[in-house]
């Protein structure tokens, strides 16, 4: 048995109104088009659903015991109807982003403040990685949007810049790095080095920089939290090279940051998302918001399965030339 919305609605507005003609007028169709709706039910049906006579129309026996199914169907497919709006203006439903530290804790913050005002009922799973995981978790799947930067190109995957960062040096206020504001890669090799670890991202854009100076970084220690890290560059009295944006969400009261000389790194670092894949209404109001925070002009936007937009030259890891 396969009844329409409408056809249900004709019936239980016939049943309220006992008149085709206002029913009829409350469904905004003719009065014979009505009655189509009607012959067409009782035919799918196998039974009459009205007696008419020139007075009044009645159910028959047999529709009146099924009327309170019609209604919960009217009912159920009303609720249907109204969660699929939801979903899909983003009302409610779930979005499973990824991110990198650095956009941990100098990005997202302000971006779900303004995602969690617009959308409060849209549930958030965030996932913390390193840049490399972020792009095979949205790979395969296991996250619906990154939120990062893309070193590598990947026919998969599309990549849209949303804002630059670069790496700084830190170190604690009583270092004697402290009293410089710019310092050059081979003057580093005077002091303990505490670095991430060997497959993060900035640990990665380091190294390279470093051979690209003619020198090469060997760490004190590593560490795979920025708790630690911090913790060890205190206690251990040595410096540490990471992200700006990571940094600029540190309480820097007791930490000195210092600028980089040539080669000077930078990355881009915005949304990854899959090619071939129907991104979810959350994920799209996700991108708008992100959008509308950095590039007010592109907040309307849609992202859309397509090409791969390849990441800015000094965003890959290849080169050292993307380096400047």
């Amino acid at each position: 048995m396969n009844l329409s919305f409408r056809q249900l609605q004709a019936f239980v507005l016939g049943a309220d109104c006992q008149a085709f003609s206002a029913a009829a007028q409350l469904m905004g169709i003719s009065q014979p088009g009505y009655s189509l709706l009607i012959r067409q039910m009782e035919e799918t049906l196998g039974f009459r659903l009205f007696d008419r006579s020139t007075r009044r129309v009645a159910l028959t026996p047999a529709a009146a015991e099924w009327l309170p199914s019609a209604r919960r169907s009217i009912q159920q497919m009303q609720e249907a109807r109204r969660h699929a709006d939801d979903v899909r203006l983003a009302r409610r439903g779930a979005l499973r982003l990824g991110v990198v530290p650095s956009t941990a804790y100098g990005v997202l913050p302000a971006l779900m403040i303004t995602f969690r005002q617009t959308y409060p009922a849209v549930r958030m799973e965030l996932r913390e990685e390193s840049a490399t995981r972020l792009a095979q978790l949205v790979a395969d799947g296991q996250v619906d949007l990154g939120l990062g930067p893309l070193f590598e190109s990947a026919p998969e995957l599309c990549f849209e810049a949303l804002l630059s960062d670069d790496l700084v040096v830190l170190a604690s206020q009583t270092h004697p790095l402290a009293q410089l504001r710019k310092v050059t890669w081979k003057a580093l090799l005077q002091y303990d080095y505490i670095a991430p670890a060997a497959q993060a991202g900035v640990r990665v854009q380091a190294d390279l920089a470093a051979a690209h100076a003619g020198i090469s970084l060997v760490p004190l220690y590593e560490a795979s939290s920025l708790t630690t890290l911090l913790g060890l560059v205190h206690a251990c009295h040595a410096f540490a090279i990471l992200p700006r944006l990571l940094v600029a969400g540190l309480n820097q009261q007791d930490l000195a940051v210092l600028e980089l000389g040539r080669p000077h790194v930078s990355r881009a670092l915005g949304l990854l998302y899959p090619r071939a894949t129907a991104p979810s209404p959350a994920a799209q109001a996700f991108a708008a918001t992100a959008r509308a925070h950095y590039h007010p002009d592109k907040a309307a936007q849609d992202i859309k399965p397509g090409p791969l937009r390849q990441p800015p030259a000094e965003n890959r890891q290849a080169p050292p030339s993307g380096m400047r």
